[in-house]
């Protein structure tokens, strides 16, 4: 039996965590549920700052080497966790030749990679192998959805894989949460928040703000930072009902969640209907990336189904707010089937015709609220996640002899 002052993790994660944002709520939370039970946790990660410079492919990955040079010669930990990355495979090669346990956490698929970077499809077979071959070489994998689960295993020809869903924080987004960025004349309004990515949808939602279904009187706030920030902040100054901030604190935040009408969360792109034509009253709004572009993304791929758990989805039902999703989350989409929310297809058409639903029907929406609220309570809070969490690295520190 280890003492909890043996339990050390490192925890590696190439992705930059801005407060506000869902990799900053993940790692941060896990951290955090993880250290209440014993865990001493080290988070390396890169240092982005808001520099032209640091955008650049190349100079990122400059970054994640240095980023596991650190971890390397850093004091040894018990178990090392990775959120999964392709360019973390030098050290996973490293840990591979010198036998140290090794845990993958998945929360999502290398089509990421692609819709970020479209050029980097060119070299799929060389990206596929960095992210793939880490997956076989790990000692535990968790996913974020059963689906991404299964991928793994069959992807490995094992049975390593754990689920070990997303989460709220529930003592911060609750449905009386305040912040004093709230302003009166914000309401009534639909509130997006997070990375500002391709796979997140913005285009269709700035679009929908333009539809003649869209309620006159319904602000959109978008709230986030990312490589499609400049879109968002031309559209909103060119539009009187569409708001744009930055990024800011979980606290305020959760008190903008819990006054909106609803929430969006319709990230995840689809060979289907992402990059839907505009209309002539749309037309001064492009879709980030062409149809026939997506098309090549997602060729010789059999993902024609979200495997994700957007992070956003439980912290807008935490706050007893309906969220409208994309109908290919298959784990969410069953959430707001129960009555949590809408699952939508992903078209500016059909989302103004939903805020509009959600607008004028109170009582459904307060009902849905109320359901979101109670669903995340006994499934979705963080320090459930913590403990699945740490039940795996425990089960792995244990099996390896580790002390």
């Amino acid at each position: 039996m280890q003492k909890k002052t043996d339990l050390r993790m490192s925890y590696l994660c190439l992705q930059a965590t801005r407060e506000g944002q869902a990799s900053f709520s993940h790692v941060h939370e896990i951290i955090s549920g993880l250290s209440k039970r014993g865990w001493v946790v080290r988070l390396f990660q890169p240092d982005y700052f808001e520099k032209p410079l640091y955008s650049r492919f190349i100079v990122r990955l400059f970054l994640f080497i240095l980023v596991q040079v650190r971890a390397f010669f850093a004091k040894k930990a018990n178990v090392y966790y990775f959120r999964w990355h392709f360019a973390l495979f030098p050290l996973a090669l490293l840990f591979r030749i010198f036998k140290i346990p090794v845990v993958q956490e998945i929360n999502g698929t290398l089509l990421d990679l692609y819709v970020s970077y479209p050029w980097t499809k060119k070299f799929e077979r060389f990206f596929r192998y960095l992210a793939l071959k880490q997956l076989f070489w790990a000692d535990r994998i968790i996913a974020v959805t059963p689906e991404l689960c299964r991928w793994a295993d069959r992807i490995t020809r094992s049975k390593k894989s754990f689920h070990v869903t997303n989460g709220a924080n529930v003592e911060i987004f609750r449905p009386d949460a305040q912040s004093v960025l709230f302003k009166p004349e914000l309401c009534p309004y639909i509130i997006f928040f997070g990375s500002l990515s391709e796979w997140q949808g913005i285009d269709i939602i700035l679009q929908a703000t333009l539809h003649e279904e869209w309620p006159e009187d319904v602000k959109l706030l978008v709230i986030g930072g990312g490589r499609l920030e400049e879109m968002a902040i031309k559209f909103s100054s060119e539009h009187k009902n569409v708001y744009f901030w930055k990024s800011i604190p979980q606290k305020h935040l959760a008190g903008l969640i819990s006054k909106s009408l609803a929430g969006i969360s319709i990230g995840c792109v689809s060979p289907l209907n992402y990059g839907q034509k505009n209309s002539e009253k749309e037309k001064d709004i492009k879709c980030v990336i062409s149809e026939n572009e997506v098309s090549k993304i997602y060729s010789k791929s059999s993902n024609k189904e979200c495997k994700v758990s957007p992070v956003k989805s439980f912290e807008i039902m935490a706050c007893q707010v309906p969220v409208i999703v994309s109908e290919q989350y298959s784990n969410i989409k069953q959430l707001v089937g129960e009555g949590a929310g809408i699952a939508i297809k992903r078209t500016p058409e059909v989302l103004a015709r939903t805020v509009k639903f959600l607008h004028s029907n109170p009582e459904i929406r307060d009902a849905m609220g109320k359901k979101g609220r109670e669903m995340v309570l006994k499934n979705f809070t963080w320090d459930i996640a913590a403990e699945k969490t740490h039940n795996v690295l425990l089960e792995l520190s244990s099996r390896e002899g580790i002390k």
